[in-house]
Order: C-alpha cells, then structure tokens, then sequence
C-alpha cells in the first residue's frame, strides 16, 4: 500500500479501554433485545453485516464471554463488535451520553451500588400535560387533570442511562406514526426519582422532567423547558412548571 492509499484508508480504533467495552456490550445487548435474537443469531448478524465469515468474527464462546462480562476478551474481537455496533447504529452519541451521565451519577460509597435504571421503564410511552401551570405539584391523581396528549415518548437502552427520544406525532392521534425525535436526551434513576433530561432538536434549549412511578407503569411528575429570547420581549428564562404523565403504550411492538 502506498502514501496516497494510507491517507484514504479510514482510521479505525483497534485499543479499548474499560468504559469503551460497557458502551459496546450495552449496544450488543440493546440490538439484541430489540431484534429478539440470542447470541448464535447475533453472530450471524455481525457476519452479514460485516461481509465475512461466522469464523472470520470470532468464536461464539468469546461472544457469550463478553455479552455476559466474563472475563476479558481481546482487543481484536471488540474490533469487529465495535465496527458492528457503528455500522447498524447500535451505538449512537446517545448512548455515549447515557453512559457517561450514568457514571458521573454513580454513588461514591464503595459498598452501595449505582442506581441502574429498571428495565421496566423502557418502552413506548404517551405524554399527557396539564393545561394548567403551578407553582407546586400535585401529587393526587384527581387533581393532575392531564388536560392533552401531545407527543410519545420512546425510551430504550439498559444500564444507569437510558436514551430518551419524544417524538412528533400526527395531531389527530398520539398514536400516529413515529417521526423523528422533537426532543432527545437520557434518563437517569435515583431510586424512586426518574430524571429525564432533553434537548430541543430546533432550538437547542433543555427539556427536564423530575418523575415518580405511579400505578399501571404511568411515570408522573412535572416538566420545564428552556424560553428563547425574542426580539422587543423579556420573557422568563425558562418556562413555568406543568404536571406531566407518561402512560405506557401496551401494545407497542419496540
């Protein structure tokens, strides 16, 4: 290979350190889960989608190794999973998001261990808000009144932060067809606190949600969003506060 060929060929990372392996086993274990495949299959998948041989991926055993965090595995085989993850998706600077806000929030303690977000959580989910804004929240659920659906929400991911995507949909059903994210960030858990944070896809600003769990999976709280300036007005830097409910959409096939 000459010069000119060695500029052209595309830098690919062949060292992995400990973080770097959690984000891509995360991304293994999510693509697994969401396409309800093992880890025979997922093989097969990394094949495909890589052009080469099931031999040519690595031993099945090492993939069973390194989905489940048993022991160490080479730096070559995390190679071909990261090119993997990076070519289907799998892996996007949300999930490097999720897993770094994760980490910073872990607890200090030695013996008491990270809040982990509950699998339960993750889903698809309606956003219903109130048509009045408060001062203070209101827990009673008689007194929530969510006045309108207005978005969906899906939440997907494992481990101490989970991607977050608030979606768009038709106005004339909350059940229309997804369309791309209006808001998307992370979730983190502090055990029974949910704290979603997001970022407006237009604007830039921050979305933040504080939650509790409630009855029938409903995540219940309040949200605030980040007001832009505009010209000849002075308005508050962020918005007033509004009870929220995320209902869980059963039926969903995610």
């Amino acid at each position: 290979m000459d010069g000119a060929q060695a500029a052209r060929k595309p830098w690919r990372q062949t060292k992995f350190d400990v973080a770097e392996r959690e984000r891509i086993r995360h991304a293994l274990l999510a693509y697994a889960r969401d396409n309800r495949i093992g880890a025979p299959n997922l093989q097969l998948h990394i094949a495909e989608k890589l052009g080469r041989t099931v031999d040519e991926v690595g031993a099945l055993k090492t993939l069973q190794r390194f989905l489940t965090g048993e022991g160490r595995v080479n730096d070559g085989f995390i190679t071909v999973c990261a090119a993997f993850v990076e070519r289907t998706g799998a892996m996007t600077s949300h999930d490097e998001l999720a897993h770094d806000l994760g980490a910073f929030f872990m607890r200090d303690i030695a013996d008491q261990p990270a809040d982990e977000v509950p699998s339960r959580l993750a889903g698809d989910y309606e956003i219903w808000a109130s048509e009045i804004w408060h001062a203070h929240f209101v827990v009673k659920s008689e007194h929530m009144k969510p006045g309108k659906s207005y978005n969906l929400c899906r939440i997907s991911g494992s481990g101490r932060g989970l991607k977050v995507h608030e979606l768009a949909t038709a106005s004339e059903s909350a059940y229309g067809s997804f369309r791309p994210a209006a808001n998307e960030g992370v979730m983190l858990y502090f055990d029974p606190l949910i704290f979603i944070l997001l970022k407006n896809r237009l604007t830039r600003l921050p979305r933040v949600y504080w939650l509790r769990e409630g009855q029938h999976g409903y995540l219940r709280g309040e949200a605030v969003h980040g007001n832009l300036a505009e010209p000849d007005l002075d308005p508050p830097p962020c918005s007033g506060r509004r009870n929220h409910e995320l209902r869980p959409i059963r039926n969903n096939a995610s």
